[in-house]
């Protein structure tokens, strides 16, 4: 298990399946609440098709080994999140998992998506305790997503209007905001972020 970075009692490491179920059972509610925006209602998902997903588990993963059956568990409403996490990071490019004091508590990566033509879909989702980041943590996000961007030089995603802590940190960043927009299944608020690489 390779660590890239260590700050104190903070790591970015690679991503375990175990990793997915914790955040997904301690998912901040401005993350589920984006989730369920752009998803179908998770809640009315029934036990067989949650499993169906889990035949899938034959596809690339990121990382190796991560399959979906290994979460499926989850306690009863939580499977929207379960879906998602796992989705992200199996789609992604590249991902990682950040802990504290070797406890997951945000997961990230990049993802490439066809119809965006050069652009990449950069992506977290946490749980509350990344709230309690350190600034000197947060500065050094700044360089890590300055790093990805050297990599894909597009990066883009969608961010709920209601999900201000993850817009401070995009901003923070170096992403632009633009004007908000509806989108997703249920019509709520987005707003559009881009980073470009200068």
């Amino acid at each position: 298990m390779a660590v890239y970075y260590r700050y104190k009692d903070w790591t970015v490491e690679d991503v375990r399946p175990i990793d997915c179920v914790i955040i997904s059972l301690e998912l901040r509610e401005a993350d589920r609440r984006e989730i369920f925006a752009s998803t179908a209602d998770a809640s009315a998902w029934t036990e067989s098709q949650f499993a169906d997903l889990a035949n899938c588990a034959n596809r690339p993963v990121c990382p190796p080994g991560l399959l979906l059956e290994e979460i499926c568990n989850v306690r009863q409403g939580e499977q929207g999140a379960a879906r998602a996490v796992v989705e992200s990071v199996r789609g992604s490019r590249v991902c990682f998992c950040v802990k504290r004091n070797g406890a997951a508590v945000m997961l990230f990566g990049v993802a490439r998506r066809a119809l965006l033509g050069d652009a990449h879909v950069v992506w977290a989702l946490a749980s509350r305790e990344i709230e309690r980041a350190p600034f000197v943590f947060l500065r050094h996000c700044r360089r890590a997503v300055a790093g990805l961007n050297e990599v894909f030089p597009v990066m883009v995603n969608f961010v709920g209007v209601w999900n201000a802590q993850s817009l401070r940190w995009l901003r923070w960043c170096g992403f632009r905001v633009l004007d908000a927009r509806r989108i997703g299944i249920h019509g709520e608020w987005f707003y559009p972020v881009i980073k470009r690489r200068v």
